[in-house]
């Protein structure tokens, strides 16, 4: 029993960085809080602002990463440790990840993990069917621009 890999959520395992743990924020007024008067996130939670294509740290206390993601669910730019009183934008991006600051670093898994969350929250979320409607949305819209 003992000595088997483990789970990666909230554990490493083996030397593996834990899958991050996503809350979207899909209000209006849970985009405009996001992480005002919060606590840090502990490693391996991630808050996702959808949609969004910037973001700022006014009135924070802490530096955080910030991950921004086309409409396709690709990481199109990371902003590595974003200090208080400062802000970031992506024109290509469709939403953003807010992540404790060196989370998004290349040796926790960068992009790739941040994407894969992403994925699982929306599989976990809406299905296989969401996810192919969510798609089928996204090219329509994009057609139409």
């Amino acid at each position: 029993m003992g000595g088997g890999r483990r789970s990666n959520f909230g554990r490493p395992c083996g030397g593996q960085v834990p899958a991050l743990q996503v809350r979207r924020a899909a209000t209006a007024w849970l985009r405009l809080r996001g992480l005002l008067g919060r606590s840090r996130l502990a490693p391996g939670q991630a808050l996702w602002l959808d949609p969004c294509r910037a973001v700022h740290t006014l009135g924070m206390r802490y530096a955080i990463d910030v991950a921004f993601i086309d409409r396709q669910g690709r990481v199109v730019r990371i902003v590595h440790g974003l200090r208080p009183w400062r802000w970031a934008g992506c024109w290509r991006a469709r939403s953003a990840v807010e992540l404790a600051a060196g989370e998004a670093a290349d040796a926790r898994g960068g992009a790739a993990r941040i994407e894969a969350a992403l994925h699982r929250w929306a599989e976990a979320n809406l299905g296989q069917d969401g996810l192919n409607d969510r798609a089928k949305t996204l090219q329509r819209r994009a057609r139409t621009r």
